[in-house]
């Protein structure tokens, strides 16, 4: 997983720095699956992916009154 994300930072700088804290651990208010599973119950961002794998990256929306 973490490799896939290097390589759309390389594509699209900046692109970590959204995902990960100082700490290098995924952003409390990202959320990443692969396919349904959320890779917090799995490895992490140590998950590995295999070919045909769907990677869903979604931010956690919160607000209102």
């Amino acid at each position: 997983m973490e490799e896939a994300l290097m390589k759309l930072n390389e594509r699209f700088p900046g692109f970590w720095s959204l995902l990960v804290d100082e700490d290098g651990s995924l952003r409390k208010y990202v959320n990443i699956f692969v396919n349904e599973d959320d890779i917090r119950n799995k490895a992490g961002l140590a998950t590995t992916l295999k070919g045909g794998d769907r990677v869903h990256i979604v931010p956690s929306i919160a607000g209102g009154v």
